[in-house]
């Protein structure tokens, strides 16, 4: 419930909708940390006071139900400080809101993983020329982004391997579906035309598609209690589809990809833990935001945890550590550096 709550202030109060094709111009933040004031004649002009430091927050609003409460939380905490501000912009797909931030109009971005190091790598349509992207520095992750496969019952889906000769649904370019089924046809050796068929329709679509039994098979990547998940499930005649401990390996030997457990009893007709890997939800940011915004931000994050857990069941198991090292694809900000050395705080492993 409470996560509704915070979903319903922040579209209200904190959140700029914004499109690729019409971004919202948003100011730099400055440079300043003071300014010069004078407040009466009985005070010298040169008295100086803290300006609130500013920090914009931009996510993909299509990409998971969790990024919009969660970031909302995150920028009302950030609100209640002294030294900060904050301001939401949601856009219309990650790609969008990835180059918001290398071009500053947003300081950082919650996003998957995934994306972040398709970026860092210079894959398309980032350009492995764009200098911007070596400025690309992690500040944490904050949740699993689950790989699940449905499959129609009676299409005789058991396995990774079974999905080969199948029709099944990729997900649409850029989105966190495409960049995991990416991986697995490197992983696997496969290519598409291993498949009888590919759909490339989002998670509503996608659903009705597995029930319509358009397609034999779906991925599905979010949170815990995915909604997507909960209605395919509750909808249709579908199996979850477990990983061998063999497809695991050819995935977690990478920094993006972590060994998961879908629990048994989370959704209807699969009553034993699913053997999966996930991704995680992380915040980046530039080299070119100060460290006083990013320590500022950590510091704002580490005293409101208790609070954000209590956000979804995804975040319970939260702490600052696994915050800190979880899903790390780049080299940490200077900010969050400074943030664990004034906290006695490690990495984990």
């Amino acid at each position: 419930m409470l996560k509704y709550i915070i979903l319903a202030i922040t579209l209200m109060l904190h959140t700029h909708r914004v499109t690729a094709q019409d971004p919202i111009p948003l100011p730099l933040p400055s440079k300043e940390d003071k300014v010069q004031v004078s407040n009466s004649p009985n005070e010298a002009s040169t008295k100086q006071i803290m300006k609130k430091i500013p920090i914009k927050i931009g996510f993909n609003r299509n990409e998971d139900d969790l990024y919009i409460p969660l970031a909302g939380a995150i920028c009302i905490f950030i609100n209640e400080e002294t030294e900060t501000s904050c301001r939401l912009n949601q856009y219309n797909d990650s790609i969008s809101a990835l180059n918001a931030m290398l071009s500053g109009d947003i300081d950082i971005i919650m996003t998957n993983s995934l994306l972040g190091k398709y970026a860092i790598d210079g894959n398309k349509p980032f350009g492995n020329d764009n200098m911007q992207l070596k400025k690309i520095r992690f500040i944490g992750s904050f949740f699993d982004a689950k790989l699940s496969i449905l499959a129609s019952r009676d299409a005789n889906i058991k396995t990774l391997d079974d999905l080969k000769n199948t029709t099944i649904n990729i997900g649409k370019q850029y989105t966190n579906q495409r960049l995991i089924f990416d991986e697995i046809l490197k992983a696997k050796q496969w290519n598409i035309a291993d498949f009888q068929g590919s759909a490339e329709i989002d998670n509503s679509e996608a659903v009705k598609a597995i029930c319509d039994k358009t397609v034999d098979s779906i991925i599905i990547v979010g949170e815990d209690r995915n909604k997507y998940m909960k209605e395919a499930t509750r909808l249709c005649e579908v199996v979850i589809v477990s990983l061998t401990s063999n497809d695991i390996d050819l995935f977690t030997n990478d920094s993006r990809f972590l060994k998961s457990t879908i629990p048994g009893g989370m959704y209807i007709g699969a009553p034993q833990n699913i053997d999966t890997i996930t991704t995680k939800a992380v915040l980046l940011t530039t080299s070119d935001i100060s460290s006083q915004q990013v320590e500022l931000l950590m510091t704002t994050i580490n005293k409101n945890l208790k609070k954000i857990k209590l956000l979804d069941e995804s975040l319970t198991s939260l702490s600052i550590e696994k915050i800190l090292s979880e899903g790390k694809i780049a080299q940490l900000h200077e900010g969050v550096v400074q943030f664990m050395n004034k906290n006695n705080l490690k990495e984990v492993n």
